[in-house]
């Protein structure tokens, strides 16, 4: 299944260079008939010259199709099947993980959480903070303070500034 806007560039090359005809070669030559390798590769070495792009690669179009499905929320066996891959071994090079990407994750997740928090509490009544929140409010002990109460599942723990995107990193035994 193609999206449509791959659909419409479709049927757009086909009414310009094929007159139409749904039976004709997507790439026609200049003679008519199926193109040659040697006249794809001239034409592709034009095209990618003349935008800027000498090392691309025409496979590296495939490669940068699995990563976009995979960025726009497709599951494994999508972005498997797709290409027509047959172990998720290849669709698992698809799988990018960009800086940009994980901050979006983190703060879908903080949406997520915030919304059930704000749904199980009275209206007007602020979300509690559960376990072991990195933001801090005066009325609220830093666990690592000797005073603050540890509830027993927090005993044995000490609260860290976190130090990257790993969410359990600042939980460390002492």
């Amino acid at each position: 299944m193609l999206p449509r806007f791959v659909l419409d560039a479709i049927d757009t090359h086909l009414a310009t260079f094929v007159g139409g005809d749904p039976d004709g070669p997507l790439f026609p030559g200049e003679a008519g008939g199926i193109i040659s390798d040697g006249w794809f590769q001239r034409e592709w070495r034009l095209a990618k010259n003349a935008l800027g792009l000498p090392a691309i690669r025409f496979h590296d179009l495939r490669h940068t199709a699995g990563t976009i499905a995979s960025q726009q929320g497709a599951t494994m066996n999508e972005v498997v099947s797709r290409p027509g891959h047959s172990t998720t071994s290849a669709a698992i090079r698809y799988q990018k993980a960009a800086a940009d990407r994980d901050q979006l994750i983190a703060d879908k997740l903080d949406d997520f959480v915030t919304g059930l928090r704000t749904a199980a509490n009275e209206p007007g009544e602020p979300a509690p903070v559960a376990g072991f929140s990195r933001v801090r409010t005066p009325e609220t002990p830093s666990i690592s303070s000797p005073d603050a109460q540890k509830a027993p599942q927090t005993q044995g723990f000490q609260w860290y500034p976190q130090r990257d995107s790993n969410l359990c990193r600042h939980l460390e035994r002492d």
